[in-house]
């Protein structure tokens, strides 16, 4: 009598693996691509929110007097002082949308106007920084040490900033 085994052939399952195998070498880099992205698009998100905030901020100083933090090194968000009006707008608008965490740096001009702002999730070099206005549109690119401008080249002469 012929027993009747079920079951895969052991090539079978090799063949099996070395499918799964081919898709995960393709499929794994560009997932990475789209969280590198995705990161970037949140970075641009959490700079224009402060680039808002402090706007709204500048509009309701009645005295005009930022010049003791015109240009803003980089800083947590958890470490804005509250008693600054500029900082604490930060610190609340970006708190409100649930951000307590990462670094931000913004500079104003002469002209009491906010020109630019940056934020990112950690201080490191390898770090995705957002900007607003003129935020990155390449993840990789937007990789440096914030306080430094990402796309340099498209700001114009007279308005670029200088977070140094």
């Amino acid at each position: 009598m012929k027993s009747k085994q079920k079951g895969f052939t052991l090539v079978e399952l090799i063949v099996v693996i070395a499918i799964i195998g081919v898709l995960a070498a393709i499929l794994i880099p560009s997932l990475m691509g789209y969280i590198r992205n995705a990161k970037l698009k949140t970075a641009n998100l959490h700079a224009k929110n402060t680039f808002t905030a402090i706007s709204a901020a500048l509009g309701e100083l009645y005295d005009g007097n930022v010049s003791n933090i015109a240009r803003h090194s980089p800083v947590a968000v958890e470490d804005l002082d509250d008693s600054i009006v500029l900082e604490h707008a930060v610190k609340e608008f970006l708190g409100n949308n649930g951000i307590n965490s990462g670094y931000v740096c913004w500079d104003i001009n002469s002209a009491k106007k906010i020109t630019c702002a940056q934020w990112c999730e950690t201080n490191a070099n390898n770090s995705i920084v957002g900007q607003y206005p003129n935020p990155a549109e390449d993840p990789d690119e937007a990789t440096t040490t914030i306080g430094t401008l990402l796309n340099a080249s498209s700001w114009p002469q007279n308005d670029q900033p200088n977070l140094s």
